[in-house]
């Protein structure tokens, strides 16, 4: 997961999708990988995560993935 991250603030820094925001040629850059973003029932299998719960007719399903967001 480290890997990825790096490889896309390098790749969003390449495109140059940050140039407004330099200050002083540096990018403030602050990473948060601890949220997650989660959806009831089943809507991609193989890409994101899955977790259930409950008994008979109180059962639940969802699907969850880790998420980055840079501000």
């Amino acid at each position: 997961m480290p890997t990825a991250h790096i490889a896309l603030v390098k790749k969003l820094i390449r495109s140059k999708k940050f140039a407004t925001y330099l200050i002083q040629n540096c990018y403030p850059i602050a990473i948060d990988g601890t949220q997650k973003l989660v959806r009831d029932g089943q809507w991609h299998p193989e890409e994101w995560l899955d977790r259930s719960g409950g008994e008979n007719e109180t059962s639940w399903e969802q699907q969850y993935i880790y998420v980055l967001e840079a501000n």
